[in-house]
């Protein structure tokens, strides 16, 4: 699988860590491994969360929300739990990296917001997803 960038900024705004697919840029996201994985697939850990942690060294104020998403297979609560794991799972790469756990806040939102509509592979798969967001002060 290739890793595409999309629009990078030089200025973190967010990226998207999807755990299948891994988009970098203005509207990034990591999709995950299998429907029920919280598992961060190897373009993830070498690519994408190295330029997290880089953007956060240079930047020693920079706080940061990660929203875990899932798609819309299981139950409500299932789901939200997931979307948990998965945003937990990103902290945990970055805090074991050295950066402050008291930099990072985490959010699951299960299948609650969408990237995109839809109920095709493409579509389910975009929907597993983190994404790590800048918090303005």
């Amino acid at each position: 699988m290739a890793l595409i960038k999309v629009n990078k900024r030089l200025e973190l705004r967010f990226w998207i860590v999807v755990f299948s697919v891994v988009f970098i840029g203005t509207s990034n996201s990591v999709y995950c491994q299998a429907p029920d994985k919280e598992e961060l697939k190897p373009e993830v850990t070498q690519f994408i969360l190295p330029e997290v942690i880089t953007e956060m060294i240079k930047r020693p104020s920079l706080r940061i929300l990660i929203e875990g998403h899932a798609d819309e297979d299981g139950s409500e609560k299932y789901n939200l739990g997931l979307s948990m794991r998965r945003a937990q799972a990103v902290a945990d790469f970055l805090i074991n990296a050295g950066i402050s756990s008291n930099r990072i806040d985490i959010q699951g939102l299960g299948e609650s917001a969408p990237a995109v509509q839809g109920s095709d592979e493409d579509a389910i798969a975009r929907n597993r997803r983190v994404v790590i967001l800048e918090q303005m002060k």
